[in-house]
Order: structure tokens, then sequence, then C-alpha cells
């Protein structure tokens, strides 16, 4: 699952304020921690370590250590990129996905988000402009929460409870107790507290000097129509799906799926079967009454 946090901007996080932040969503990430502390600057990440175990360490930086990155998720087209980076003269010093991220936004600037297939919520840091990026995936799989404080300086991390040690100056929202009592949950983009919020789905929030921008690099296409038959059609999501589930079983770690008893995870299961080499393990949970 992996966590990240930190900050930027005049009271950016030290270490011993980063590292509490860390051990708050330790659980996210137990099999490394790691951080990065500059003048202004703080980036850290706990590791769930799932493919590249051994060059995945975060923070990453390239080689002349201008542009520093964090990020949760997973790039499942992450190899196909390497060989497109390499062949265009791009070297990566190792195999992990953090490496191919920062080469690829050398290359292509912020234009590069275009070019992941996955989820992942990305922070980046660039020195030559003293820039910070937080970029989320299309649907919003993996979250970043932010808070901004006065002074300009932009707080972020993956979980509301590890931005709470930098802001013990948070108050509760009151209208998230009629939400949760309507919804069963607090509405996008709020959290339980006044000064927390979430970077939108398929967005960009860049920093700069104290300031924020939010722009958006992907919407869904619902004016488009296609004329398909029912055969094709069934026939494309078949295909669409396998090939979903085929990226998603790269993997150093043993794998499993979540049997929830409905159409999707059986779906799911049954392909993962097909596309396996060993016998899939399956789980699920019950509970008494």
């Amino acid at each position: 699952m992996c966590g990240i946090a930190g900050g930027i901007g005049p009271s950016a996080p030290n270490k011993l304020l980063l590292d509490n932040q860390l051990n708050s969503i330790h659980h996210r990430g137990p099999d490394d921690q790691g951080t990065y502390v500059s003048q202004g600057i703080a980036l850290g990440m706990c590791r769930l370590a799932i493919v590249e175990i051994a060059d995945g360490k975060q923070p990453a930086s390239d080689a002349r250590e201008s542009v520093h990155l964090v990020f949760n998720g997973e790039i499942y087209n992450y190899r196909e990129l390497r060989q497109e980076l390499e062949s265009s003269g791009v070297h990566c010093r190792d195999s992990s996905e953090s490496e191919v991220i920062i080469n690829l936004y050398i290359k292509y600037g912020l234009d590069f988000i275009n070019k992941l297939n996955g989820m992942f919520a990305i922070a980046l840091h660039d020195q030559r402009d003293n820039s910070l990026h937080l970029i989320r995936d299309r649907m919003g799989k993996k979250p970043i929460w932010i808070s901004q404080i006065p002074d300009g300086t932009l707080y972020f991390a993956s979980e509301v409870r590890a931005i709470l040690p930098a802001r013990p100056d948070r108050t509760l929202r009151t209208e998230m107790v009629a939400e949760v009592m309507q919804y069963g949950y607090i509405n996008s983009p709020n959290s339980a507290f006044n000064e927390i919020k979430q970077v939108p789905p398929a967005s960009v929030l860049t920093w700069i000097d104290g300031k924020t921008k939010t722009s958006t690099y992907w919407e869904l296409d619902f004016d488009t129509k296609i004329k398909v038959s029912y055969e094709e059609a069934l026939e494309t999501t078949k295909e669409l799906i396998e090939a979903a589930v085929s990226r998603r079983l790269i993997s150093e770690r043993p794998l499993g799926s979540f049997l929830s008893g409905g159409y999707d995870s059986t779906v799911v299961t049954a392909l993962m079967a097909q596309l396996s080499k060993s016998t899939v393990k399956t789980y699920s949970i019950g509970f008494q009454y």
C-alpha cells in the first residue's frame, strides 16, 4: 500500500516532525522508511515492497539530485516506459518505478503523466524552480491529503492522521457529522477538519513560492458515441478486463484475490486462475452477529 508525507515552504517539516508523520502511517508500509529533508522541503515514504524490491528505495532522485520523488502506488507499464526511455538515449540507473518516473518527468515535463498506466499518488520536488507537484491517478485510487498555512507552507500525506502533527491548530468541520449520517462517508474533497482537503482525482497540484494551482489532466468522456454490436462489446470488454488483470499480476510477492461475493471479484479471480502459473489463493471476510 505504501504511504507518503512531507511539506514545502518556510515551515516545512524538520526531520523530527517528518518522522512523526511517517510513524503515524507506518501500517501502510512496514518494509522500509526513508526521508529527504533540505531547506524548505521534506519528503518521506513508508514502503510496502511489491516490485523491484532491491531497487525501489525512496525518496528517489535523479543523477544530479535536482529532482526528488516519493510516490505511493503501482505503474503497470513501467517496464515498457523504461524501454522507451532507454531506446531514446535516456539511461536508467536501476529498474525501479521511481527511476522511470523521474526520467520521464525530466524528459517530458508534467506531460509525462499521460504516459502512466497505473494507480498513484506522486510527490515530485524540482529544485530547479523549487516547485512541488502532487499528482493523483485518474480515478483517485490513491489519496493525497493537503493542508496549507498562512505563510504558504503546504503539507501533504496519504492519510489525514499524518498531517495532524503539523496542524495542531486544526478545527473540526461540523458539517461532516450530517454527511456521515446521510451518506456514510465525508463528501470529497473535504475531511473531518476545515484545514485539510484532498487533491482531486486526475489532477496535479503545483506549489511555487507559497502559491498553489490545481489543473486537471484527464476526464471521462460521456459525449462520444460508439456504434458497436452486443457481441463486439462483449468481446472488447473481455479483452480489456483480461489485459487489466494481467498487468496487475506483476509482483515479487505472493498474490491473492479477495472474493466479495459479487460478479466483479468472481471474474477477476477466474482470469487470475487462467493467467497465473500457480494456484490462486482467495480470501473472504465474514462477521458474526
